[in-house]
C-alpha cells in the first residue's frame, strides 16, 4: 500500500518494483493525486475521491475527457445523481489508463468501484457519524487486506465501506471494536447496488 504522501521518486520505484503484486495507491488530496498518474499502468488499485479521480481522467486526455451530460456515462450509470455518474465516468477512465480496480470515494455516499468483474456501489452502513477523522484511512487498509485475502472488487468495497463506518460511528481516529470478525459482519450489512 502506498499514499501520494510519498515523494514521486519513491512511488515510481515502489510501484515497479512491485509491478504484477497487489498495489494499493491512496492519492490522499487534491494536490497530490497528480502523482498517480504516471503510476496507473503499474497499480493494481487505486483509491481516489470523487474530486481526485476527475482530476485524474482529465490528465488522461481523449481518455478521460469528461463530458458534462450524464448520457456519456453509458450503461450502468442511468439513474445516478450526476456527481456519482461523473465518478463512474472518472473511474472508467482510470481504468482505460491502466489500473486494474478504482474505488472513488463519494464521502457520505458510500463508495464506488469499477473493475474487470463489473461496477457498483457500496453504501454506508446506517450508523451514527461521529468523526470522519480516519476514515479512509481505515477504508484504504480494509482493501489492502481484501487484496491480500484475493477478495473481489465487491467484496473490497463492503470491506472498506464497513472499516470507513465503523471508524466514522467512534470518538476517535480508529474504532477500538475493529477487529476481524467485527469487519466482516459488518461488511455483510453494507448495502450493494450494482452498475454492471
Amino acid at each position: 500500500m502506498l499514499d501520494a504522501n510519498l515523494p514521486e521518486d519513491t512511488l515510481a520505484l515502489a510501484a515497479e518494483r512491485w509491478r504484477g503484486k497487489p498495489l494499493l495507491l491512496d492519492t490522499v488530496s487534491l494536490a497530490k493525486a497528480p502523482k498517480a498518474f504516471p503510476l496507473l499502468p503499474l497499480l493494481s488499485m487505486i483509491k481516489p475521491n470523487r474530486a481526485e479521480a476527475a482530476l485524474l481522467a482529465s490528465l488522461a486526455g481523449p481518455l478521460g475527457a469528461l463530458e458534462p451530460t450524464l448520457a456519456s456515462v453509458g450503461a450502468g450509470g442511468a439513474g445516478l445523481p450526476e456527481e456519482e455518474a461523473l465518478a463512474l465516468q472518472s473511474a472508467r477512465s482510470l481504468r482505460k489508463a491502466g489500473c486494474d480496480e478504482v474505488f472513488v470515494s463519494l464521502g457520505a455516499g458510500g463508495l464506488l468501484w469499477c473493475g474487470s468483474e463489473g461496477e457498483g456501489i457500496a453504501r454506508p452502513l446506517p450508523l451514527p457519524v461521529r468523526n470522519v477523522s480516519g476514515a479512509g484511512d481505515a477504508a484504504a487498509a480494509a482493501l489492502a487486506w481484501g487484496a491480500a485475502k484475493r477478495y473481489n472488487s465487491e467484496s473490497k468495497a463492503r470491506l472498506a465501506l464497513a472499516a470507513a463506518s465503523l471508524c466514522s460511528s467512534s470518538m476517535g481516529s480508529v474504532h477500538a471494536g475493529a477487529d476481524a470478525g467485527t469487519l466482516a459482519l459488518h461488511a455483510q450489512g453494507v448495502r450493494i447496488e450494482r452498475l454492471s
